[in-house]
C-alpha cells in the first residue's frame, strides 16, 4: 500500500508540474461543480483533491490500476486508490470501464461456474490391452512427408 501511495503522490507531483497546460473552468464537466472547484496556479481543486481533466485521466487510471504496485485489483480498489487524491465527474463509470476492459485482468480473472477440462482418473485395467494411451506431437516440420509423431 505504501508503494502505491508513493506512486500516487508522484503522479500528483506530475500533474502539478508547471509545464502542463493551465486548466480552465470552461471545461463542461466543471461548470456544474463551479461553486465547489477552486483554481490554484492553473490546477482545479475539489476540496483537497485534484480535478483531473479528460486528457490526463488515462494516465491516472494506468497508475492506479496497471502498474506492478497497483496489482490489477479491479474496480473497487482502483476507484478507492484514485479517489484518495484525484476526482473528475463520472469517475465511477470510467474507472469501472477501464478495469473491465483491462486485457491482463480479462485473461487472468476467475471464470464463473464449474472449472472445465479437469482430468479424470481411469480405473486400472484388469487384462492386457484393455486400456491404451497414446501421445501425439503435432505441427512439426515435414520430414519425408510426415508432420506428426504418435
Amino acid at each position: 500500500i505504501i508503494l502505491i501511495l508513493d506512486q500516487a503522490e508522484a503522479l500528483k507531483t506530475t500533474i502539478l508540474a508547471p509545464d502542463l497546460p493551465i486548466l480552465s473552468t470552461d471545461d463542461d464537466r466543471l461548470k456544474q461543480y463551479k461553486n465547489q472547484i477552486e483554481m490554484k496556479k492553473g490546477v482545479a481543486w475539489y476540496g483537497n483533491i485534484i480535478y483531473i481533466p479528460k486528457v490526463l485521466r488515462s494516465m491516472v487510471l494506468r497508475q492506479c490500476h496497471d502498474v506492478k504496485q497497483a496489482g490489477h485489483y479491479g474496480f473497487p480498489k482502483t476507484l478507492h486508490l484514485a479517489r484518495r487524491q484525484f476526482w473528475w465527474a463520472g469517475m465511477r463509470p470510467s474507472v469501472n470501464d477501464y478495469a473491465k476492459s483491462c486485457p491482463v485482468c480479462t485473461v487472468n480473472k476467475n471464470k464463473p461456474g464449474k472449472p472445465t477440462g479437469l482430468l479424470q482418473s481411469v480405473s486400472d485395467p484388469t487384462k492386457p490391452w484393455q486400456e491404451i494411451g497414446m501421445d501425439f506431437i503435432v505441427d512439426l516440420l515435414s520430414s519425408n512427408g510426415y508432420m506428426v509423431i504418435w
